[in-house]
């Protein structure tokens, strides 16, 4: 990650920002899911309206954080939605990434914060959300896309 003054530079934008408490957390996770985890930069989307994604006119006019994809043959398909927060997990941002995720019907979730990351998936038997702390490599959650 690279800092200057009260800026630091997006490698999924390419562009300086703002380095608000939730960017920084935004950032350092992008770090982690690119440099330790193989998630490809060009297959992640950094603040993109949610209408934009998936072309629903009944979408909501709000930004998801941060969606990563998968190709299966030649389509991009969403993998993972993130909800970044720099104050403590709730069940408030639990709720507001599930929301997103009714639009872009990604296999998996995410809420982080600078302290921990929660990995969440539908469980269609027990008609809820299971969670586990962490995020596996890339190459592991796409594997596991094929047992949900």
């Amino acid at each position: 990650m690279v800092f200057m003054s009260e800026k630091i530079y997006d490698s999924i934008r390419k562009q300086w920002v703002a380095a608000t408490p939730e960017e920084l957390v935004r950032q350092r996770l992008i770090f982690l899911l690119t440099e330790e985890l193989g998630f490809p930069r060009e297959l992640m989307a950094v603040e993109r309206r949610i209408s934009e994604i998936t072309f629903d006119s009944q979408a909501p006019n709000r930004r998801l954080d941060l969606l990563c994809y998968y190709r299966e043959k030649e389509a991009l398909k969403p993998l993972l939605i993130i909800e970044c927060k720099a104050i403590p997990l709730s069940s408030a941002a639990l709720q507001q990434v599930i929301g997103y995720n009714d639009y872009v019907r990604a296999p998996y979730i995410s809420i982080v914060n600078g302290d921990k990351i929660k990995l969440g998936w539908y469980d269609a038997t027990k008609k809820n959300y299971c969670f586990v702390d962490g995020i596996p490599d890339y190459r592991e959650l796409i594997q596991a896309c094929a047992s949900l």
